[in-house]
Order: structure tokens, then sequence, then C-alpha cells
């Protein structure tokens, strides 16, 4: 959508990715729920460890509204989308 991407080769050099069959988990705290994106380090296409992302609620609903707005050609839809993720935290 008007950026090109990075110059790489996906198999050489540092990379994060997901980690395949993991979801991202949820998880109850007594400040609220905090989200785990689980990730693998990979250096020349090989496993050096394996490590994630914690993500706040309000976290997690802008990357969401990212991921919506990237993913959709309609902009009414990602605001929708956005709207959605507002409605959500207040209720």
């Amino acid at each position: 959508m008007g950026a090109s991407p990075p110059h790489y080769h996906p198999a050489y050099g540092w990379r994060l990715d997901r980690v395949p069959g993991q979801r991202i988990t949820a998880y109850e705290t007594e400040n609220g729920s905090l989200f785990h994106l689980p990730l693998v380090v990979l250096l020349n296409d090989r496993i050096r460890g394996e490590g994630g992302i914690w993500m706040s609620r309000a976290e997690a609903e802008q990357l969401h509204a990212e991921l919506c707005y990237m993913l959709t050609e309609d902009p009414a839809a990602a605001l929708d989308c956005q709207r959605s993720d507002a409605t959500r935290t207040r209720s």
C-alpha cells in the first residue's frame, strides 16, 4: 500500500517470526488483561531462541485496528473495525 518492503532475503540475517501452532494467549492480572504473542528468533534461518511480545488490551486493540486498516481496501470497513475496538473498551 505505497511503502516498499525492506530489501532482504528471508533466509539470511536476524528475523522474528510467529511460532507455528502457538496462538496469542490472554492472561488476567490485577491490572487488567495482558496478551502474549509468541515469537521465535532466527539467525540465517536457524532458530536461536523463543520470546514474545506482551501487550496490554489497549495495545492489542491498536494493533488490531492497524491490521484492519492494512488488510482492507475499504476505508469504511477499517473504521468499523476501529469503532468496534473502542466499543469493547468501554463495556
